[in-house]
């Protein structure tokens, strides 16, 4: 992907997550970094290295998935939920719901460009939030494709 970035932005964003770090230092704020994953029985491994005669072959198991979402602090603070369903934007803002209420500080949130994260529900709660714990959100570009403008 990093021949795909926008290097300007990417520079930006480095700067603007280095001063972030340097405020959670000084006990100004929280920062935290947030994902989602999942968890199942079957293999998600797209290749191996691995010879032509000696296939690496993986065994593999139906059942459910278990799906997290979780913000991370650098301090390894966890604040995380598993959900057996799949991750919609109902879902991730009711998590961020319940994280803000638990905010003590000004609270800062770096998640990816995810299309839940920029869904149009989500970003019309983000002024909510940020009123009601000065919460704010920061979408990393650092490692997703930026379009230029």
């Amino acid at each position: 992907m990093k021949g795909k970035r926008n290097e300007e932005q990417f520079r930006f964003k480095q700067e603007q997550i280095e001063t972030l770090k340097s405020l959670e230092d000084s006990g100004y704020i929280d920062l935290y970094f947030g994902d989602q994953s999942h968890f199942g029985l079957s293999p998600n491994v797209p290749y191996a290295w691995q010879t032509k005669d000696n296939p690496i072959l993986l065994p593999a198991a139906k059942g459910k998935y278990q799906n997290v979402v979780g913000l991370m602090t650098r301090k390894n603070k966890l604040y995380f939920e598993t959900l057996e369903t799949t991750f919609n934007s109902d879902r991730i803002i009711s998590f961020m719901n319940r994280f803000v209420e638990q905010t003590i500080k000004k609270t800062i949130v770096i998640l990816d460009n995810s299309p839940i994260h920029k869904s149009k529900k989500f970003m019309a709660k983000i002024e909510q939030w940020k009123e009601k714990r000065c919460f704010n959100l920061l979408f990393a570009t650092l490692f997703s494709r930026v379009k230029p403008d």
